[in-house]
């Protein structure tokens, strides 16, 4: 699902900048993530890199700076670029009894997913074969010791 531009770039933000509570949180992030590459963000407490998570899901508007999902720019379509990320806070936590496959569709139902069909798709295309023994069919719980 993308709107055409560049070579299946799915995440790219331009010269980002966020100030939360007068301070500068982010300063002049720029990154492109194209289509089936992984990110590590790492960092201490305070770094920002929830913050970054957030802005990328325009949840935190950034002060300054462009992000582009999919090619579809978050300020202006919001609703189309939020189709292309999704987001599953682990500070929710589990139901227990719930598997994977339930807990995903949960959260694509509150971004407004209905076809449930459409969604058992998406999260066995999400579930590569590295990560295979976590998705879709076993219960949330066993998943942390």
């Amino acid at each position: 699902y993308f709107n055409g531009s560049g070579p299946h770039t799915l995440i790219d933000l331009q010269n980002v900048w966020v100030s939360l509570g007068g301070h500068v949180v982010l300063e002049d992030i720029t990154l492109s993530l194209e289509e089936k590459m992984f990110l590590g963000v790492i960092g201490p407490n305070g770094a920002g890199k929830t913050t970054l998570l957030r802005v990328m899901l325009g949840l935190v508007k950034p002060d300054r700076g462009r992000i582009l999902l999919g090619g579809f720019d978050l300020a202006r379509d919001v609703r189309e670029a939020r189709r292309i990320l999704g987001y599953m806070p682990d500070e929710f936590g589990t139901f227990r009894g719930v598997t994977c496959e339930e807990y995903l569709q949960f959260f694509g139902r509150a971004y407004g997913y209905r076809d449930k069909e459409y969604m058992k798709l998406k999260i066995i295309q999400a579930c590569t074969p590295w990560m295979a023994q976590f998705c879709p069919w076993k219960v949330t719980h066993s998943l942390s010791p």
